[in-house]
C-alpha cells in the first residue's frame, strides 16, 4: 500500500517549463518526516503544473538520506508524465535533477564511474560546444575534485 504523506513545510520549490507552451511546472520538497518502521524517514514533494497534481515521497534510512534520494524520485515522476520540459533555458530538465551514480557499497566503482563520466562528459562538450557546456563543466569540476 502506497500510503499519501503530506507535503508539510516547503523547504524548496523548483520551477521548471514545458517545452513548446513555456507553462510553469513548478517542484516543491516538503520536510523529511520520521515515520518509524523499516525505512524511517521519508521526503515528500510535489509537482503541479502538469495537469494533475503529483504527490509522492522517498524512503531514507534517516532525514538525511530521503533528501539525498528525493531529486531521483522527482526525476522518474518527471520522466513518466511524459512531459517536454525545460530548465533555466536548457532544453534536458535532467540537469534540474540529476541521475545519482550507484556506488553499490564499493568505492573503487564509485570512482571508477565518475571517472568515466567525466570523460564522457568532457568528450560530448568538446564535440557539441552547446549553450549548455556552462553546466556541463561545472559538473566536470566537481567530479574532478571530487574524485
Amino acid at each position: 500500500m502506497n500510503k499519501r504523506i503530506p507535503l508539510g513545510t516547503v523547504i524548496a520549490r523548483r520551477e521548471l517549463r514545458t517545452r513548446n507552451t513555456e507553462r510553469p511546472v513548478v517542484v516543491s520538497i516538503g520536510t523529511p518526516k520520521h515515520i518509524g518502521g523499516g525505512w524511517d524517514w521519508v521526503c515528500p514533494y510535489s509537482i503541479s503544473g502538469l495537469g494533475k497534481l503529483i504527490c509522492g515521497h522517498v524512503h531514507g534510512i534517516d532525514a538525511l538520506q530521503a533528501l539525498q534520494l528525493v531529486s531521483a524520485g522527482i526525476r522518474q515522476a518527471l520522466e513518466q508524465s511524459g512531459c517536454e520540459l525545460t530548465f533555466e533555458g536548457c532544453s534536458d530538465f535532467g540537469i534540474a535533477f540529476p541521475k545519482l551514480i550507484p556506488s553499490l557499497g564499493d568505492p573503487r566503482l564509485e570512482r571508477r564511474l565518475g571517472k568515466l563520466l567525466v570523460a564522457e562528459t568532457t568528450r560530448w562538450v568538446k564535440l557539441h560546444k552547446a549553450a549548455e557546456m556552462v553546466i556541463v563543466i561545472q559538473v566536470c569540476v566537481w567530479f574532478v575534485n571530487y574524485w
